[in-house]
This record gives C-alpha cells, sequence and structure tokens, in this order.
C-alpha cells in the first residue's frame, strides 16, 4: 500500500512530485499498490521546524514485509534487494539552462541569486529529518539524500552519485540509491539488502504521526501581527528611494515596533520587489518567533529567487569563519565567541580578502552571503566586531537597523552604527509611539519609568484604548487558582495559550528537582504538572525549535525576552530579577562615571532592564 501524504498545498510542484514517485514505484513494483502488507509512505511538503533546513520536498519511508528486487546486481553479480528505505528528495523544476556543475555539485542559477548549491541542501536536509525525528520520539533511520532535477536530461548529467533527471524510472532511483547509501548486507536467507532504514514496520505510524502533525495554527495575536507586517512601509515614505543607497536607522524605545518595523519593511521588499533579505538577531528565541510568523504568511525561509531568511548573529559569523577558513570546528565556540570574532574583524580589516574575493564568496556560497540588504535587529547592542564584519562584507548601503534607547544587555555601551558613514549617506527615523501596549499599559511603563528615575517614554497610541496590569504578592505556582483567572480572561478575548508569555529570572530557569524527563524548568514543571502544555524556551534546545502548537505555554528568560510579545505577559520574580540584575551592574561596571555612584550605575542600568518585559504585553 502506498500513502501519498500532502503536508503543504496538493497544486504544489512538491506533491506533484511524490504524485510521479508513486507512478514511477507502481511501474516496477506493481504488488505494492494494492497489498496491504507493504506500507510505503511519500510526504510531500514536510516541516521540520527548528531544524537547519526547515522545509524537504519529498520524503519516502518504506516497510516492505518482504524484499523486493531493486534491479541491481553488485560487483560479484548478486542480485540486491530492499526491505526498507528512508529517503529525502530535492526536487529541481529549473529549466535545464539554470542548472550547472560545480565539481561534485549541483548548483541552481534563480534569477536572483546564481549558484544555489542543491547538493549542500540536500545533504543539510536528511540531517534535518533525522535530528526532527529523534527530537519527537521516532527513531532516526539511516536516511538517503537524493536531487531529482525534473526537467534536466539523464544523459547530460555529470557522475554524481545522487542525482536524477527528467527520464529516471524507478529502477534508477534504486540504482543511485545503491550508490549512495551504505554496502548491502547479507540476510540469513542468504539475499543482499540495501539497509537504508533500519526502522521496524511498527515505526510506521510513529513516523507518520510526527510529521504529519497539525502545523501549527494562526492565533488572533498572530494575524493581528501578520496585518500589521502585511501594511505598505516605504513607498510613501521620503526614505523609500534611498533604500539601498543609505544606511537605515529605525531608532526607538521599547514597545515602539521596531522588529515588527523591519519585518514589515522586509515583507514589502519581498512581495513587491522580489529581494533576498538576511535578518539577523543574537536572541534565539526571537529568531524562533519570528521563523514561526513567516511560515504562517507563507514566506518563503530558504533557497530561491526571493526570501526573508532569520539567523543568530552568532550562526552567521561562524559562517563567515568558516568561509574564510580561520576555524574549522570551535571548541567552546559561545564562550570564545569574541576572540573568534576579534580575529575574524582583524582578519578582514588587514584586507585580506579584497572586493574580488567577497564577491567570489557571495557566488560560491549564496545561500549564506548574497543577500540585497541585510537587517539588523537590536543594533545597539550589538559588538563593534560584528558591525565591522557587516560593513566589510556588505558596506553600509545594503544594512537596515533597528536601534533602541536604553536597551542594552550585551555590552555596556552602544554601539554606533553612523560610525564613519558618510553624513549623506545614512538617515534615522524616530519611532515615538507605542504599536504594541494598549493605551493604560503604556501609561504605566511610562509612569514606572519615571518612578524608578529613567528617562524613559513612548507616546501612547491613542487608537489602542484598554489594558490593565496585575500586581501578585506572593507565588504564582502556590496555586493554580491564579493561574486559571487569568487564563480565563485571557482565553474569553479569543486568545490560545501560546499568545501567554512567562518572563522568568534565572533562579527559575533552573531545571525541576525530582528528575524532571524532559528538563524542564521550575516553572515548566509546575505548569505541566497543572495539566498545561509548554514551550520552554528557558535554556536547551527547546529555544531554537520554538513552539509548536498554539497549545502550549511560552517561557523564556527575561534575557530572551526582548522582542517578544504576548496579549498577557507574566513577568515573575520580577524583584529578584531587579536584584540579580542589580548585582550584575556592580560587578561588570568599567570605570566611574563622576557624576554618578556605582550604586546609582547599578540601579539605573536594572531599571533600564525592568522596561523591557513590562513593554512584551499587549492587553495584560
Amino acid at each position: 500500500m502506498i500513502d501519498v501524504i500532502p503536508l503543504g498545498s496538493p497544486s504544489s510542484h512538491e506533491h506533484k512530485a511524490a504524485l510521479r514517485l508513486r507512478d514511477l514505484m507502481t511501474d516496477v513494483w506493481p504488488q505494492v499498490e494494492t497489498d496491504d502488507r507493504h506500507r510505503i509512505m511519500i510526504f510531500s511538503n514536510v516541516r521540520c521546524l527548528g531544524e537547519v533546513v526547515a522545509e524537504i520536498d519529498v520524503v519516502v519511508f518504506m516497510y516492505l514485509w518482504e524484499p523486493l528486487f531493486t534491479g541491481v546486481t553488485d560487483d560479484e553479480g548478486e542480485p540486491v534487494y530492499v526491505k526498507n528505505l528512508s529517503l529525502t528528495v530535492e526536487v529541481k523544476d529549473a529549466p535545464e539552462e539554470m542548472i550547472r556543475f560545480v565539481g561534485n555539485t549541483v548548483r541552481v542559477d534563480y534569477k536572483n541569486k546564481a549558484g544555489h548549491n542543491a547538493t549542500e541542501q540536500a545533504d543539510r536536509q536528511q540531517l534535518s529529518l533525522r535530528n526532527y525525528l529523534g527530537k519527537h520520539g521516532a527513531k532516526a533511520p539511516y536516511v538517503v539524500d537524493l536531487i531529482w532535477l525534473r526537467k534536466f536530461p539523464e544523459h547530460k548529467l555529470h557522475n554524481i552519485e545522487n542525482v536524477l533527471g527528467r527520464e529516471a524510472d524507478w529502477n534508477t532511483f534504486l540504482r543511485r540509491i545503491y550508490d549512495k547509501g551504505p554496502d548491502p548486507e547479507r540476510t540469513g536467507g542468504h539475499q543482499k539488502l540495501v539497509v537504508a532504514g533500519r526502522a521496524s514496520g511498527g515505526g510506521a505510524t510513529k513516523v507518520h504521526d510526527v510529521l504529519a502533525r497539525e502545523r501549527p495554527s494562526a492565533t488572533p495575536l498572530d494575524r493581528s501581527r501578520i496585518e500589521s507586517i502585511s501594511k505598505r512601509q516605504v513607498r510613501d515614505q521620503r526614505y523609500g528611494e534611498k533604500l539601498g543607497k543609505q544606511l537605515l536607522i529605525f531608532r526607538g524605545r521599547g514597545g515602539a515596533g521596531k522588529t515588527i518595523t523591519l519585518l514589515r519593511l522586509a515583507n514589502q521588499l519581498y512581495q513587491e520587489d522580489g529581494k533576498s533579505i538576511l535578518l539577523l538577531t543574537y536572541n534565539k528565541a526571537l529568531a524562533a518567533d519570528l521563523r514561526r510568523l513567516l511560515g504562517l504568511m507563507g514566506v518563503n525561509q530558504g533557497p530561491a529567487d526571493r526570501s526573508i531568511v532569520i539567523r543568530t548573529v552568532h550562526s552567521f559569523m561562524g559562517s563567515v569563519l568558516r568561509k574564510c577558513g580561520l576555524h574549522d570546528e570551535y571548541p567552546n565556540f559561545f564562550n570564545n565567541y569574541e576572540r573568534y570574532l576579534e580575529e575574524l574583524s582583524e582578519y578582514l580589516r588587514e584586507g585580506a580578502l579584497d572586493e574580488s574575493d567577497i564577491d567570489e564568496m557571495k557566488v560560491d556560497d549564496p545561500d549564506n552571503f548574497d543577500w540585497d540588504h541585510v537587517m539588523v535587529d537590536e543594533a545597539q547592542d550589538w559588538l563593534v566586531h560584528e558591525r565591522d564584519v557587516l560593513f566589510r562584507l556588505y558596506g553600509h548601503r545594503r544594512l537596515v537597523v533597528a536601534d533602541g534607547f536604553d536597551q542594552l544587555i550585551r555590552s555596556g555601551s552602544r554601539t554606533d552604527w553612523k560610525y564613519r558613514v558618510p553624513q549623506k549617506e545614512n538617515q534615522t527615523v524616530p519611532l515615538r509611539k507605542s504599536l504594541r501596549l494598549k493605551r493604560n499599559l503604556c501609561e504605566f511603563a511610562n509612569a514606572f519609568a519615571e518612578s524608578m528615575g529613567l528617562d524613559w517614554e513612548v507616546e501612547p497610541n491613542s487608537d489602542v484604548y484598554g489594558g490593565r496590569v496585575v500586581v501578585l504578592q506572593g507565588l504564582y505556582g502556590a496555586s493554580p487558582a491564579f493561574h486559571s483567572r487569568i487564563y480565563e480572561e485571557h482565553a474569553k478575548q479569543g486568545n490560545e495559550p501560546i499568545d501567554m508569555l512567562f518572563c522568568i529570572p534565572p533562579q527559575l530557569a533552573r531545571k525541576a528537582p525530582n528528575k524532571d524527563a524532559n528538563g524542564h524548568s521550575i516553572v515548566a514543571k509546575k505548569l505541566t504538572d497543572w495539566g498545561c502544555q509548554v514551550w520552554d524556551g528557558s535554556g536547551g534546545q527547546e529555544r531554537e525549535r520554538g513552539p509548536e502548537t498554539v497549545e502550549q505555554f511560552r517561557i523564556v528568560q527575561y534575557d530572551s525576552c526582548r522582542g517578544l510579545e504576548g496579549w498577557t505577559a507574566v513577568n515573575l520574580g520580577f524583584d529578584e530579577f531587579y536584584d540579580w540584575k542589580t548585582r550584575d551592574s556592580q560587578q561588570s561596571a568599567g570605570e566611574n562615571n563622576l557624576l554618578v555612584s556605582p550604586e546609582q550605575a547599578a540601579h539605573q542600568r536594572a531599571a533600564q532592564w525592568l522596561m523591557i518585559p513590562l513593554t512584551r504585553a499587549i492587553d495584560t
């Protein structure tokens, strides 16, 4: 029995390829179409959320009740059979003139992005599939990655073992699998088997459940954010005609919508001009949130003529380091990140790469480095060497940055993005009005900032009324009653659990005692004990994957909440967070300001920190 399972649009070219693959199989093995003892699943438009490559064109899982002949004989003339197979298939419907071969790689020259490396993409797909299945409790089998060039003549293919052309039949596929996969193994029945996927037939149900699980849906809050992002940003603005000719800076305080403004501009360039945009942030939780949102919008986030790709700055700088040959492996990469970055900045500053070398790097690896525009979130808190690397690779004219006031996390001083940029080639656009907070919340944030002695103010949005602040003295986790009350009011307004954001200090981010099997934080463990589902982004790999269902409450550390938002925000351990930031500011203080005591400086920095979680909520 063969099931062809569309996980995206049934009219997509990926699903059409899956249907064609089914027909090729049944031409050679007609019995598998009707014999339900065989189980073959062909998935199209597979999404592996949180993986390096999140989208896979076609995935095949094959569980045969008896081995079937591949049409292949080995070097000793013995027939080779197959019983289990796990495949990823990268489908390319590009015309022949857009396909070229560079060494042992297949390159696709898209209109706006020449040289896409399909071979590297196919390899990453099989790794992503194995990782994704393993993380969700399905046995990760051996996976063979194939590339199917459906408009390229078979006879013109170079001798690359996992590439198929337009005339390929199922026997051709099996030959490529034999060439690419592990050596055949002899069974007790003296048959030689290609063992590409060692999962038992009983694993088919688990694989199906993992891959075919309901995709994340859009909540009312998501739809509101999508509507905001979809608004036109630049055509009627005075800086629109200069985009790409100058450094553009959006500047505002927390809640002013800096990140949404970047996404709005990126979406317009993507939709109307067919541009490829790279958006960089150093916040993994925010990166996961933005990928989810773009996925709901149907924005392409992979190699193509146009795309919007979200990456962390650490991931991007790691790619640059590898490309420059400075480091193949990174012992304690995050602990030594600033040292590696300084080496890279010095390497580029000394002219080790001239303009032709940089151009060649973009042509050779366009998926990582060839971008029409590069956008930088929370630019004020970037390291100087990170800024300099972007300036060297892209110049200032391709950059659009979101610059926040008084929101420093990674360093004690602001990074100047106008450094050495001619005055006529940079423009700052102020964002004064709150785009997130309802009026009451905005006025509360302004009053709180004033009470803490901060020079901090955001103009309330007169079009958005309402909003409330609830102060709880005592432990939120003392009983589920208070949580139930807050959530009931949250849900009455059409919101889902995912629209509720919990921010916690390090003390509550520690793993729960009693050997919690999921490695959850104390807060996550408490919520799951109450019967709730959670996405615990307070640490570990779960932070990179992002939520997988709207039924999950989101939990992040205060350090990772910037840029995120929720209809309801629950700030736990707020006093402890202030105390911790005060101590941390005192320990990391540099030279004393003669006008401000160390205690006052630590208070000011901790108070500035408090304004970030206080501007995450929309309503409560």
